[in-house]
């Protein structure tokens, strides 16, 4: 495959912007009243906003999909490709390598789009070599084509700057541009996302300007994305001077774009100032979402004023007004957060009652309430109840977490039974509270084979640097080089592996006890069969 770079993309050069602050009027300090002619605003939104999906369009979903399966018994290669990608958008991924399996072996001729699908395919993968198979698939395109396009290139762009790999992501766009390829627009919003996470909202905004060069006008979407960063960074100064420029720049904010503003704002307890976007946003024809309202609740709460808040639910039907479960959510976690804790159960009963169904957000914080109650078993047996959804993978790691915490080691890895049970797929926070719990009940050689079963995921060496702390702690280089020896059969020995007994035992003393010499004879063996 041709050399791509992944030093930083050499067309970038810093931009100065000028611009100048947007009216911000500041309001009466009567938050409450506030509320409530919000509610208000959002009421007319409703009457005059009819719901994008109205009911008739389930059927007429089902008829189009009918329409689509029979036309399959005649496949093409674009029907494949179509129904692929979309059980990708569903995250239906078994599903989608199944069909791409059955595309193979009809002998259809493969086109960009079926390559760059099953490249979709491959990055949705959470395996650490996913990366190393993708360039493998664009190397063989650009070998033996057919070649890769624009949209091929935006998609593993997209996935680099989502993993956080901006340098690589930037180096295949240079590598795009320098074989006169133009990278899509989500590609663009992808990276300025990806530098916004790092928080590098300088480069992120010069990118905005860079945009330009590629024949794109920014837009709402691009502009929210850093308005949002900045509000999570509090810098608001620079959100207005953005704000200010947006019609000399050609854009219009729109209602998400004032939500992440004053989401900013209520995190910085700067309840005054998110109030007053209501009048701004008012002022430039936009009326408050179910999300305004949810942000402008939890600056009531934040704010200390959890019974205001709470007379608000019991009066909502007064307002024309139907909190769904955000903001019984919402409630709940300021009152775990406040001297409310002992309210949360009867506020979850409240809800109940009004025919609101909980979800796993609700259920989580369920959990965290009755372990402050010191009420072990109901929080194991609510995560057992008869749901209409399966709890998450927080939701489980919240039970497993405060059982921990407890000293409940065997009842963390029986539940974490019961959660495989369910096919809800662990993360790293889960298994590194497993490992723990494992090695709490001596059942080391367990833990091992788990680190082992992670082979090929991201974080599989941060589990194996978490067991040698354990081990070494210890003083158990039997098991030590038990792991090692596992490790090597499987081929994933790395030097980091190495790196972190090396720290492990130098932090646990053992390279100044008289147990030296025996590690120094495990490090040799571990070296020869690396």
């Amino acid at each position: 495959m041709p050399y791509i770079s992944v030093s930083p993309y050499h067309r970038l050069t810093t931009i100065s912007s000028v611009s100048s602050p947007t009216l911000n009027p500041k309001p009466s300090p009567d938050y409450l009243s506030l509320f409530r002619s919000a509610v208000s605003s959002f009421s007319r939104r409703n009457e005059h906003s009819p719901s994008p999906f109205p009911h008739s369009s389930t059927r007429t979903l089902a008829a189009v999909t009918r329409r689509f399966l029979r036309h399959l018994f005649r496949p093409s290669t674009a029907s494949y490709n179509a129904l692929i990608n979309s059980l990708l958008l569903a995250n239906q991924t078994a599903a989608a390598s199944a069909a791409f399996s059955s595309l193979l072996s009809s002998g259809l001729h493969l086109t960009t789009s079926s390559f760059t699908i099953f490249l979709k395919l491959i990055l949705s993968s959470t395996r650490s070599d996913r990366f190393d198979s993708a360039y493998s698939l664009l190397d063989n395109m650009l070998r033996y084509g057919p070649p890769p396009d624009r949209v091929t290139y935006s998609t593993v762009i997209t996935a680099l700057s989502r993993a956080g790999r901006i340098m690589e992501a930037l180096g295949l766009l240079d590598f795009m541009l320098d074989n006169k390829c133009c990278p899509t627009p989500q590609a663009c919003n992808s990276l300025i996302h990806g530098y916004c996470s790092q928080g590098r909202i300088k480069e992120a905004m010069n990118f905005v300007v860079l945009t330009e060069s590629f024949g794109f006008v920014p837009d709402t979407f691009m502009y929210t994305v850093l308005i949002d960063a900045l509000s999570r960074k509090g810098d608001f100064v620079e959100v207005e001077k953005i704000l200010g420029e947006s019609q000399l720049k050609g854009w219009k904010p729109d209602e998400v774009t004032y939500n992440v503003y004053m989401n900013g704002l209520c995190k910085a307890r700067r309840f005054e100032e998110a109030f007053g976007l209501l009048d701004v946003m008012r002022f430039n024809g936009l009326l408050p979402n179910l999300d305004t309202l949810n942000i402008l609740f939890d600056c009531l709460c934040r704010d200390s004023r959890l019974l205001e808040a709470m007379d608000l639910l019991g009066k909502s039907s007064e307002l024309d007004w139907f909190p769904d479960v955000v903001f019984y959510n919402t409630f709940l976690s300021r009152c775990l957060d406040s001297s409310w804790r002992t309210n949360s159960l009867q506020i979850f009963s409240t809800m109940v009652k009004r025919g609101i169904e909980p979800d796993t957000c609700t259920l989580t914080l369920l959990i965290r309430c009755l372990f402050i109650n010191q009420k072990l078993r109901l929080a194991r047996c609510m995560i057992t109840g008869g749901w209409s959804f399966v709890p998450d993978v927080f939701t489980f790691n919240t039970l497993f977490h405060q059982l921990y915490l407890f000293g409940e080691s065997r009842e963390v890895l029986e539940m974490f039974t019961e959660m495989i049970q369910k096919n809800v797929t662990p993360n790293k926070f889960t298994f590194c509270i497993v490992i723990d719990s494992l090695y709490k009940e001596e059942r080391i050689e367990e833990a091992i084979e788990l680190v082992i079963g992670t082979i090929g995921e991201d974080f599989m060496q941060d589990l194996v640097s978490r067991l040698l702390r354990w081990l070494a702690g210890d003083c158990k280089l039997g098991e030590i080089l038990n792991l090692f020896k596992k490790l090597a059969q499987n081929s994933a020995i790395a030097v980091t592996s190495v790196n972190s007994l090396i720290f492990s035992c130098c932090r646990a003393g053992l390279c100044q006890s008289p147990d030296f010499y025996r590690l120094s004879t495990i490090i040799d063996k571990i070296l020869g069969i690396m």
